[in-house]
């Protein structure tokens, strides 16, 4: 018992404990997309009205889901940002299509969160190399499921005017099977660190007492 409350040992289970909520996370569940949660996704796809029904292709969402392996998968987005926000006639004043579209990046990433999902690259683009583009990003999806979860949710779908306009032109592109390695350097650097610091803090009340013993 003694071993337990020693602080090393307390940060190191509490990184364990990281570890494995992040691994889970990181994760998720393996199966693919069954036919009855296929039709659930089409049916909330085809209720949808006015921009969020353009922005979805609904041929190449069915073929998504009906080829889908269980794996994660890539979306890479390459923008053209429009100077002027367009959000129609009830458009605000002064608002670039850059901004608009960080309103949207800085929203949508809970969702993302919440359904194993999460950037892993995003640059602008330098004039001198691609003069028709302003930014690419890389989003990884844990799975396809979680893709279509993105999708249709509702705080989603109310932030996504943002995104369409503030650009004036968006190539999506995704691809299962790009190979970027999962973080398991990064984890395991969180647990050495969990036991450097309970490691640190048992040396430091060890040396108090020392202290008060003399």
């Amino acid at each position: 018992m003694k071993l337990l409350k020693r602080p090393t040992t307390l940060a190191g289970l509490a990184g364990l404990l990281i570890l494995v909520v992040i691994f889970i996370w990181y994760r998720g569940g393996q199966a693919p997309l069954s036919e009855a949660e296929q039709a659930h996704y089409l049916a909330q796809i085809e209720q949808l009205t006015g921009p969020a029904k353009d922005f979805v292709d609904l041929n190449a969402t069915r073929e998504l889901m009906r080829t889908d392996d269980g794996k994660p998968f890539y979306v890479i987005n390459v923008f053209r940002f429009r100077e002027q926000a367009d959000y129609g006639a009830t458009a605000p004043a002064g608002v670039s299509g850059v901004d608009a579209f960080k309103t949207f990046r800085t929203a949508v990433l809970p969702i993302w969160i919440k359904n194993g999902t999460y950037p892993v690259f995003s640059s602008t683009l330098s004039d001198q190399f691609v003069n028709e583009w302003d930014m690419v990003s890389v989003v990884r999806y844990r799975s396809r499921r979680d893709y279509m979860e993105v999708q249709t949710d509702s705080d989603f779908l109310a932030i996504l005017p943002h995104r369409l306009a503030s650009a004036e032109a968006n190539i999506r592109l995704k691809l299962p099977g790009i190979n970027v390695p999962a973080p398991v350097t990064l984890l395991l650097f969180c647990l050495l660190l969990f036991l450097a610091i309970g490691y640190l803090i048992e040396r430091i009340i060890l040396s108090l007492k020392s202290r008060k013993a003399q």
